[in-house]
């Protein structure tokens, strides 16, 4: 029995040789021990590329220098893998059937229990998510109540009629949404010594503001602020201050708030019909409006900045911020990159 050589002192005309001659000799019922005998070759060696050769054929031999192939010595095989990644990609936990509310990795290694009858340790999960280039990132929000269907049809059929519409009367396509803001809205997080809960101090009342704000894909805005709650009227009052602010006609795409549909705002639009028209998102549909991001964009400034100490304090806050942004149409625009949104581009 000749003695094993350190691979690394043959040539990469002669290691290749060796891979042809030791696969060739495992496919005729050889075991890896006697092709590495017979070879001259470390067994490890041989059942180095006998695995790389199963998973992936000859591609999944090593080229030019000597060296664990990729994939080699994984507990999941490529299929596997990419399996994987399209059932997480592509669909929510619970739809994949598991019991989770997102993607953690615990989630994935019920995922990979499952289907493949495998137990991969918490640790090997995480290192398969970051080797397929899965970042942890926030979740966007998607109600239960939304109609695939009716999305389809949005995206498919009523929104590029919108759009042709918009072109043929020369008439401004905006976005509009509300939101609102309270004295002490702050969620983000705050260091400190271990064992000792941060405090922050906030307003002594209970103060809030709304903002009403539309906007349009090459990035012009146009907003109001009130206090109270949301009415017909109220949101009337806003339309009749977009359309003086407008120079064109304009298409309006709001989502379904009852305001909106209430029965002052119907009326009230057809007696302007020749300056405004205005038509629904999908039901349970936010994300595809793209001022949702404004709202977003807004409440994470807010977050960044101390807290007002009074409604005056924070409507000048509020103001100040869409008043710059007002005089950023880049930004605004940026709102229509989403993924969700990017049907609304201009």
């Amino acid at each position: 029995m000749p003695e094993a050589i350190d691979s690394r002192s043959y040539s990469d005309e002669t290691m290749a040789v060796l891979r042809r001659l030791a696969i060739n000799a495992r496919l005729k019922g050889y075991s890896n021990q006697q092709a590495a005998d017979v070879l001259g070759l470390r067994p490890e060696t041989v059942t180095r590329w006998w695995s790389a050769y199963q998973q992936r054929g000859e591609e999944g031999l090593p080229q030019g220098r000597s060296g664990r192939p990729v994939g080699v010595g994984r507990i999941l095989s490529p299929q596997q893998e990419q399996q994987l990644q399209e059932q997480i990609a592509g669909q929510t936990p619970e739809e994949a059937g598991v019991a989770a509310a997102a993607w953690t990795r615990r989630a994935v290694q019920e995922l990979v229990r499952q289907r493949f009858a495998i137990e991969l340790p918490i640790r090997t999960v995480g290192l398969y998510l970051a080797r397929w280039n899965f970042t942890p990132q926030r979740p966007g929000r998607k109600s239960r109540k939304q109609d695939a269907d009716e999305v389809e049809d949005w995206l498919a059929e009523e929104f590029p009629a919108i759009q042709q519409q918009s072109a043929r009367e020369q008439a401004g396509l905006q976005f509009a949404d509300e939101t609102g803001v309270a004295l002490d809205d702050y969620r983000g997080r705050s260091y400190a010594p271990c064992g000792q809960t941060p405090t922050r101090n906030v307003a002594g009342d209970r103060g809030r503001l709304n903002v009403f704000s539309s906007l349009t894909a090459d990035g012009e805005i146009f907003y109001l602020l009130y206090s109270g709650n949301l009415t017909g009227r109220r949101f009337v009052g806003f339309l009749r201050s977009l359309v003086e602010f407008a120079q064109n006609k304009v298409l309006l795409v709001v989502d379904r708030h009852p305001a909106h549909d209430a029965q002052v705002v119907q009326e009230w639009l057809a007696e302007h019909a020749d300056e405004i028209e205005m038509f629904f998102l999908p039901r349970y549909s936010p994300e595809l409006n793209p001022d949702e991001y404004l709202n977003n964009d807004l409440k994470q400034t807010l977050a960044q900045g101390p807290l007002a100490g009074n409604v005056s304090q924070l409507r000048e806050t509020i103001g100040k911020f869409l008043d710059r942004l007002s005089e950023l149409p880049e930004r605004v625009a940026s709102y229509f990159h989403h993924p969700q949104t990017e049907y609304a581009e201009v």
